[in-house]
């Protein structure tokens, strides 16, 4: 009997060698392009999570093309016509892609729409550099543009 148990044991690790194989070069060849399976992204790759899920809202709002400047704006600013910088992530980054579409190019003419500009301008910055890294921004020196 242990002689049986031994070939059913070296069969069992044959077969699962052999079977692992396709998927292991599958897998090298993906992680060679940048593409990593996580076993748990949410503790492992947090970024990636947060780079996604803006991703997501992003492209939804898009196709919603629903306004952005929802802070509220009071009676001496709204005679300026400057507005408040939003609170969230997500509506800065919306902000500043509403900017874009408008026309403003660069991060300081993006900032002249709000209340406080030198203070919100490392904020649209980091918007800008998001909006970049998620591939919907090109720039050249201090000019970005929405990609088409």
């Amino acid at each position: 009997m242990p002689h049986c148990q031994n070939e059913r044991v070296a069969r069992l690790a044959t077969a699962e060698h052999t079977s692992s194989q396709p998927h292991r070069h599958q897998r090298t060849a993906e992680e060679a392009k940048g593409q990593i399976h996580w076993l748990r992204p949410e503790y492992q790759n947090p970024q990636q999570q947060n780079l996604a899920a803006l991703a997501g809202s992003l492209q939804q709002d898009t196709q919603t093309s629903a306004d952005v400047s929802t802070a509220p704006v009071t009676v001496k600013d709204a005679a300026k016509g400057k507005l408040t910088w939003p609170k969230s992530i997500l509506e800065q980054v919306a902000a500043v892609k509403e900017a874009l579409q408008q026309g403003d190019q660069t991060a300081t003419a993006i900032t002249t729409r709000y209340k406080s500009p030198k203070s919100t301008l490392p904020k649209v910055q980091d918007a800008l550099n998001s909006l970049a890294a998620l591939g919907l921004v090109n720039q050249d020196g201090e000019q970005y543009w929405l990609v088409a």
